[in-house]
């Protein structure tokens, strides 16, 4: 994403915080594969998906996002079209675009890959009004069962103006963050149901200076209610590792929360001082 920003933005500057990001169904193709791909089938246009190396987009003929796919595979004249890499995604366009013919490539992200219809039933069950939204990247399947089925941005749009009160997100965590502070009177199930599930939860909330208190915001106190265990103002790597050895240890809920909400190691102080200037100073 980072290398596309600075495609269509070449003259300004992209940061990108951790060089080592990358996204696992980007990594399904390289430029190698895409020329076997399209040896496979000449003639055919390659649409890629956003979610691909600049290196990938530079053998393709034209990009889409999951808001746009189905506009830009309908736009293209030809009537054999090669899509890649998300498999999903690329079936999901074909049909809403009956009129051409897709061939998929077998990339997938492996998130929205995991979700089952087994488990957006059984978030049905629990929560009978939810309104289901589901990601165009999850499986046939599974986007059988939704109610509406949306880009990332497209579900900010549809919680904010429908009616409905209750949510079930089918697609990636992070989104369930900006869909509450939108949203602070409705609910989206997503992490309860992973607590709910026996999923041991944690949420590092650092900020430039330091922890952020939980309990001080209502989002926050929300999320503790919901059994997410606080990282205090151990660093996301920190809380892994530790995340790690404490699951090695117990399957006890607990317990876990025991371990690891103490100071085992120095890993934890007991509260985060203000280093910085003043406001406005030097």
């Amino acid at each position: 994403m980072a290398q596309t920003a600075k495609l269509l933005s070449p003259d300004k500057t992209v940061l990108l915080p951790e060089k080592a990001a990358g996204c696992p169904m980007a990594d399904m193709i390289d430029p190698v594969a895409l020329r076997e791909f399209k040896a496979e089938h000449p003639g055919a246009p390659v649409v890629a998906y956003v979610n691909t190396t600049a290196e990938v987009k530079a053998e393709s003929d034209i990009c889409c996002t999951s808001s746009n796919a189905v506009a830009v595979v309908r736009s293209l004249k030809a009537e054999t079209i090669l899509f890649v890499p998300d498999q999903h995604l690329g079936r999901w366009v074909a049909k809403h675009v009956p009129e051409k013919r897709i061939i998929l490539y077998g990339g997938f992200c492996p998130v929205h890959h995991s979700i089952t219809p087994d488990i957006v039933a059984d978030a049905k069950r629990h929560h009978p009004q939810a309104v289901v939204m589901a990601h165009p990247e999850c499986p046939e399947d599974t986007l059988a069962l939704a109610d509406v089925v949306l880009s990332t941005g497209g579900m900010l749009n549809y919680a904010r103006k429908s009616e409905a009160q209750e949510f079930i997100v089918v697609t990636e965590f992070g989104i369930v963050h900006p869909l509450q502070k939108e949203n602070p009177d409705k609910v989206f199930h997503q992490i309860r149901r992973a607590v709910d599930g026996g999923l041991t939860v944690v949420m590092a909330s650092q900020c430039i200076n330091g922890r952020v208190n939980m309990n001080v915001y209502s989002t926050g106190r929300e999320l503790l209610g919901m059994g997410v265990i606080p990282a205090g103002d151990m660093l996301p790597e920190t809380a892994l590792v530790k995340l790690m050895w404490v699951l090695g240890q117990t399957e006890d809920r607990e317990r876990i929360r025991e371990l690891f909400t103490a100071n085992l190691a120095g890993e934890l102080s007991e509260r985060s001082e203000y280093e910085g200037g003043a406001p406005g100073g030097e």
